[in-house]
C-alpha cells in the first residue's frame, strides 16, 4: 500500500494536485462570499481570514477585468494628463467635485465658472 496525497477545495472536490485545487478554488471564490456576516468580512478585511480575504480578492479582481473587458472601466495609464496638466481620473467623478443639493449640479474648483 502506498500513501497518496490530494487537496480538497472549501467546495469538496478532491485535487491531485495543489494547484489543480487553488486554480478550481480561485473559479469558485464567489461561493465563499454568499451567506457572509459582518464579522467573517471584517476577519478578511484585518487578515484573521486570509482565504477568505484571498477570496474576496479574486472576486474583485474578476468583476474588475469583466468591467474593463465591457468598457465601463479602465486603468489611467502612468502619467496620462489632461490638457489642463491635471492627471486623469480612472473612473466615476472627481475627489474635489462636490454636488450642489438644491440645485443639483455639480460644483467645485473644476466646475466653477471663470470670474
Amino acid at each position: 500500500m502506498t500513501p497518496v496525497m490530494c487537496f480538497k477545495a472549501f467546495t469538496g472536490v478532491v485535487f491531485p494536485t495543489e494547484a489543480d485545487c487553488r486554480a478550481h478554488e480561485r473559479e469558485m471564490a464567489h461561493r465563499r462570499l454568499i451567506g457572509l456576516t459582518e464579522e467573517q468580512v471584517m476577519a478578511a478585511v484585518e487578515r484573521r481570514d486570509v482565504e477568505l480575504a484571498e477570496a474576496i480578492e479574486a472576486v474583485g479582481t474578476k468583476i474588475a477585468a469583466d468591467r474593463r473587458a465591457a468598457g465601463e472601466f479602465r486603468r489611467a495609464r502612468n502619467g496620462a494628463k489632461e490638457a489642463g496638466g491635471e492627471t486623469l481620473a480612472i473612473d466615476g467623478p472627481r475627489a474635489d467635485t462636490t454636488c450642489d443639493v438644491e440645485q443639483g449640479e455639480p460644483s467645485g474648483p473644476n466646475n466653477e465658472e471663470a470670474a
